[in-house]
Order: structure tokens, then sequence, then C-alpha cells
């Protein structure tokens, strides 16, 4: 595990190199790598709190029903910005005919029914 002695400052250098030795008495092998810094972007501090998100709805469900909910939150280690309201919608437009997202709570709803033989996966 790598752990910062003192803060590093991107306005002195962007990129650190680091050489790390490893020996077991007769033999060692080095590695070097590359540490870079970046000034996040705002589109760097929105995460979503999973990689994707997987909900099953039967084909029969009533409109209205909760599918699932996403979550997202603002801020990055060492950049917390928690004074910011997060704002969610449905980009795909074949999406937001069959579901409506509220836009602060991030509640997937569905919009219209569905039709298993027609579509079964919605990405």
């Amino acid at each position: 595990m790598l752990q910062l002695a003192s803060r590093l400052d991107q306005s002195a250098t962007t990129t650190y190199s680091l050489c790390i030795d490893a020996s077991d008495g007769k033999h060692s092998s080095s590695v070097v790598f590359n540490v870079s810094l970046y000034q996040p972007t705002s589109h760097d501090l929105v995460q979503f709190s999973l990689p994707f998100y997987v909900f099953d709805i039967l084909e029969d469900a009533t409109l209205g029903v909760v599918v699932g909910r996403v979550e997202a939150s603002v801020g990055v280690v060492g950049h917390p910005s928690s004074s910011s309201r997060l704002s969610y919608i449905i980009m795909s437009r074949w999406a937001s005919s069959t579901f409506q997202i509220n836009a602060t709570y991030g509640l997937l709803t569905l919009a219209s029914r569905l039709d298993y033989e027609t579509v079964s996966h919605y990405c």
C-alpha cells in the first residue's frame, strides 16, 4: 500500500515517478510507475453509488410502480462538495417514454405498459 508522507502540490509538479524495489535476499526486482495529479472537474465530482444498476419488473406491472432507485453523490476524496444538489434525468428518448425518474430522489417508475415479447431488456 502506498501512503502519502505529505500533501502533493499540483502547482509544483503534476507527475511523480516512483521506483520500488523488492528483494528476497538473493533476487531483486524493480518497478517504476508514475502518479499523475489532476484537478477534478465538475464531471469528476458526481459519482453514482454503483457502476451499474439492474432492476427486475413484471411484464404486467401497474403504471407508476417504483422500478428502483439510482443514487449519486457529489464530491471525491479531498474535494467535498456537499452543498451541490443533484438532479436526475433520463437521457434516452425511448426510455423516457417507458420510464420516469424523480429528478430529486432518483426513483425510477413505470410510465407505459411493458411487452416482454417486444422488448425484454432496457439498457
